[in-house]
């Protein structure tokens, strides 16, 4: 069966969600101040880790890959703005 999961992660510049194989990711997203994936999933397929590379605006993205761009994400009413990739 598909369904669309949330993922809440933490703040930090390698991040690591566990969830079902072949996950899409549809949107990058603040819920109450937490940052937050929705993806696309098969709730039948068997769970991996994925990793993604976050990036704050105006920090050092020598190891990113500009086609691997998820989302970008808004902290604190657009105080802080991240940008998500697929690592």
């Amino acid at each position: 069966m598909k369904a669309i999961w949330k993922f809440p992660f933490d703040i930090t510049d390698n991040i690591t969600i566990e969830m079902p194989r072949g996950a899409i990711p549809l949107q990058v997203a603040a819920q109450n101040d937490v940052a937050c994936m929705w993806a696309c999933v098969d709730t039948e397929a068997p769970k991996e880790s994925r990793r993604f590379k976050l990036r704050g605006t105006g920090h050092n993205a020598d190891t990113i890959d500009p086609s691997k761009h998820v989302g970008t994400l808004f902290l604190y009413s657009g105080a802080i703005v991240f940008h998500i990739f697929d690592a």
